[in-house]
């Protein structure tokens, strides 16, 4: 029999495939997603959550947010409750300040992969293609035997978006603005270097140096001590809450 740690290994190399086959190779489309579309409501006490997943969105940002994937406005200070089914697919959030950023930003943010092999949920924090806003995710503990991180992103901020970003031997701005001039989004290094084609082939030429500057980036420094990469463990947790600015 495999020693454990080396089957815990296994397991987190199938949840990071499983996360880069969402996130990359085959997109996540939340069109046909069962949605309960009532704002401040309370759900019903007497539905059965055992055969679903229920996320509350909070805006407490001073502007109405959008989220592309579930296809959902959520205006000033109002909530929005999000049902899923369980599965073994995955659902995404990724607010936008604007529908303008959908044109930069697709798969930045939070990533739950739902019900998995070990009937555990998993949920992902990663800012690879860029950041938009401030967030924190508060699972809803139910019982002493639950489990799950709470995740804080909440010091994320625009205006910290490299203005001078030094990617091979010149200075980028990776700010993202609306139309009417406010700063909407914070591009990656990678997601900067992949729409610059002179840039992408520099990159595919040599990964090892592509890599490099990547990590040593102003953005990914931010990034590391504001909102890092994780990949959060949950038991026996059906509730969460998501929480901007």
């Amino acid at each position: 029999m495999l020693p454990v740690y080396i089957l815990n290994i296994f397991f987190i190399i199938c949840i990071s495939i499983g996360y880069l086959y969402f996130s990359y190779i085959n997109p996540i489309d939340n069109t046909n997603t069962n949605i309960n579309t009532t704002l401040n409501t309370t759900l019903d006490t007497n539905d059965n959550n055992d055969n679903k997943f229920i996320f509350t969105i909070n805006n407490y940002c001073n502007f109405t947010l959008y989220f592309d994937n579930i296809h959902v406005f959520v205006p000033i200070n109002e909530s929005y409750v999000f049902e899923r089914k369980v599965s073994n697919t995955a659902t995404s959030f990724c607010p936008k300040i604007s529908i303008e950023t959908n044109k930069y930003i697709h798969r930045s943010g939070i990533i739950f992969l739902l019900k998995l092999w070990n009937n555990n949920t998993y949920y992902i924090i990663h800012q690879n293609d860029g950041y938009t806003l401030p967030f924190k995710i508060i699972p809803k503990i139910e019982s002493n035997n639950s489990m799950c991180p709470l995740t804080d992103c909440s010091k994320l901020d625009l205006n910290k978006c490299p203005k001078n970003e030094y990617l091979y031997g010149k200075n980028y701005d990776l700010r993202i603005y609306s139309n009417d001039g406010r700063i909407i989004a914070c591009d990656s290094p990678y997601s900067f270097i992949m729409k610059n084609y002179n840039l992408t082939v520099k990159c595919k030429n040599d990964h090892t140096l592509c890599d490099n500057i990547i990590k040593k980036s102003k953005y990914q420094q931010y990034i590391n001590s504001h909102c890092k990469y994780s990949l959060n463990e949950c038991k026996r947790v059906s509730k969460f809450e998501l929480t901007f600015c």
